[in-house]
C-alpha cells in the first residue's frame, strides 16, 4: 500500500507520474453537477473518494451504521493493525453524496447496495467519461493521489494523511501510535476545517 512517504518524488518524477488529474480538473467536473441520472453514481462517487481517500475495498463495505453525521465522521473497518475501525471526517458536501450513492443502491443497508463491487466498478467506469482527456488516469486510485496532495499542500501532518488513506506508519516507540482513532480523527477534521476546501 502506499504512503505519503512514497510522495516525495522530485518535480520530474512526479509529471512523469501524475501528470493526472488535479485538484482543479475535479472541481470543475464537481461544480458542473452530474450530468444526468446515468452518470450520477459516478459524480458521487468522484466526490467521496476526493474528499476522503477512501479505499475501493472499503467503500464496499460501508454501510449506513458507518456513517456518524452527529460525529461528523465515517467508521470504516479495518482488517489489519491495531485497531478494528478507523474513521475519516464526515463533511456536507461528502454527506449528501453518501446519501445520494445509497438512494441509486436500492434498500439495501449497504451505501452500494447489496452487490457493492458490481456498483463500484460500474460508477468507476464512468470516471472515463468525466475526464476524456485524461482518461488513462481517470480511476479511483488518483482521485486518492488528488486527495493526498492537497492534504500535503495545506501542510496537513504526513502522519494524519497516511492515517486517512489507511497507510498509517507511525513507529510503536511514537507517541503519536497511542493515539486512538477517534483522536486522530478529531484532529484531521481540525486540519481539514481550517486548511482544505472540500470538493
Amino acid at each position: 500500500m502506499a504512503t505519503v512517504n512514497s510522495l516525495k518524488f522530485t518535480d520530474s518524477t512526479l509529471n512523469q507520474r501524475f501528470p493526472a488529474l488535479t485538484t482543479k480538473d475535479l472541481h470543475d467536473y464537481l461544480i458542473q453537477g452530474c450530468g444526468g441520472p446515468n452518470l450520477a453514481a459516478t459524480y458521487h462517487l468522484a466526490r467521496v473518494v476526493a474528499n476522503t481517500g477512501i479505499q475501493a475495498d472499503e467503500l464496499e463495505e460501508l454501510h449506513l451504521e458507518c456513517i456518524d453525521p452527529v460525529r461528523n465522521r465515517i467508521e470504516v473497518p479495518m482488517h489489519n493493525g491495531n485497531h478494528r475501525v478507523r474513521y475519516i471526517p464526515l463533511r456536507p458536501k461528502t454527506f449528501d453524496s453518501l446519501m445520494a450513492l445509497h438512494g441509486l443502491n436500492g434498500a439495501s443497508d449497504f451505501i452500494f447496495g447489496d452487490f457493492p463491487k458490481h456498483s463500484i466498478l460500474r460508477a468507476s467506469s464512468g470516471l472515463q467519461s468525466a475526464f476524456p482527456h485524461k482518461k488513462d488516469r481517470a480511476n479511483l486510485s488518483n482521485l486518492r493521489w488528488v486527495f493526498a496532495f492537497m492534504l500535503l499542500e495545506a501542510e496537513v501532518p504526513e502522519y494524519l494523511v497516511d492515517y486517512c488513506l489507511g497507510a498509517d506508519q507511525c513507529c510503536l516507540h511514537d507517541d503519536r501510535h497511542k493515539m486512538s482513532p477517534k483522536v486522530k480523527c478529531e484532529l484531521l477534521a481540525r486540519e481539514l476545517n481550517r486548511k482544505v476546501e472540500e470538493l
